[in-house]
């Protein structure tokens, strides 16, 4: 197999982050390395800016293991490697404001901000995360999903609830078993007493990195669920302990994360599960929408009520049995 550093230049490891550059490569390091990994995937983030010997100590290896990781991940100097993950921690702490002051001062074409430049933007972000998307891990999200041996639980943070909740809505339409936990501290008491084993949670978080939801998620995992990430480029912490992590590439000039991206993603699923999930999920989603039209004509596009027949009204009783 050839070594990291045979494939990947410095630049393009730091294009692409480190520690997803770590994570993507781990089944490729040496059993020392792959213990600096581990070291600095599941550690706190600044202990890759501590002095080799110290993480050396923390990851249970001799310092040269240190200096030789590094230069598998392309850098020549621990300090190269250094220099690139403390930027990348930066800018996994940027607030909004701050974020969005850093991309005034960049250079921008004038008409940036239009509606053509923005959609042309976020284009581009759409086709750079779906086609950087892992296989094998969407495969596996795919697969994970559509077992309906396994509770799913959805939940996200602030403003990527929105996509649990799609993604839910979705889900439900397929199979059984499918929950969308909110942001009360009653949902998601009830949804870490009911977590066990087998369980998948999917979590969306993005920056800045929501704590209830990391904390939540820690919750899941403790519980034995298969975590199941959506995050950005600079990986949430949740990724520490995430079985599948589907991460969106780049960003736009605006103070807003977009989740334009994500919300692709989310729909790469869902027609993933729905190809793959056979004629049971074929005849629910058949009778979810037949169902939906009978309790509101106006799901449909061409309703009996349009043709000028009433539609027939759903008893919510019980009928008793002859």
């Amino acid at each position: 197999m050839r070594s990291i550093e045979q494939t990947e230049s410095k630049d393009s490891v730091a294009a692409r982050e480190v520690l997803e550059t770590i994570r993507a490569e781990m089944a490729g390091f040496s059993p020392g390395e792959r213990k600096v990994a581990r070291a600095l995937l599941a550690g706190p983030p600044t202990i890759g800016l501590e002095p080799s010997a110290r993480l050396a100590s923390q990851a249970g290896v001799s310092g040269p293991t240190v200096i030789r990781f590094a230069n598998r991940l392309g850098f020549a100097r621990y300090g190269d490697f250094q220099d690139a993950l403390r930027g990348e921690l930066g800018a996994r702490l940027l607030s909004p404001v701050a974020r969005y002051a850093e991309q005034s001062g960049r250079s921008r074409p004038a008409e940036q901000g239009t509606s053509p430049s923005v959609g042309d933007t976020l284009s581009t972000v759409v086709a750079d995360s779906l086609r950087d998307l892992p296989p094998d891990e969407l495969r596996r999200a795919v697969s994970l999903l559509g077992d309906q041996r396994r509770t799913v639980t959805v939940f996200g943070g602030w403003f990527s609830s929105i996509l649990g909740q799609y993604l839910a809505a979705m889900l439900q339409e397929m199979r059984s078993g499918v929950r969308y936990v909110g942001h009360t501290s009653r949902e998601r008491t009830v949804a870490i007493m009911e977590a066990r084993a087998k369980d998948v949670a999917v979590v969306f978080d993005y920056r800045r990195y929501d704590e209830v939801t990391v904390e939540f998620a820690h919750a899941q995992h403790d519980a034995g669920a298969t975590l199941v990430l959506l995050t950005d480029r600079w990986l949430s912490p949740i990724s520490d302990i995430a079985d599948v992590v589907l991460p969106t590439a780049g960003e736009t000039y605006s103070p807003f994360v977009t989740l334009t991206p994500a919300i692709a993603i989310v729909e790469v699923l869902a027609v993933g599960i729905i190809n793959s999930g056979g004629d049971r999920v074929t005849s629910r989603f058949e009778r979810f929408n037949a169902v939906a039209d009978r309790l509101d004509p106006r799901w449909g596009v061409t309703t009996e009520e349009d043709e000028g027949t009433a539609s027939p009204r759903v008893d919510p009783r019980p009928r008793r049995r002859s």
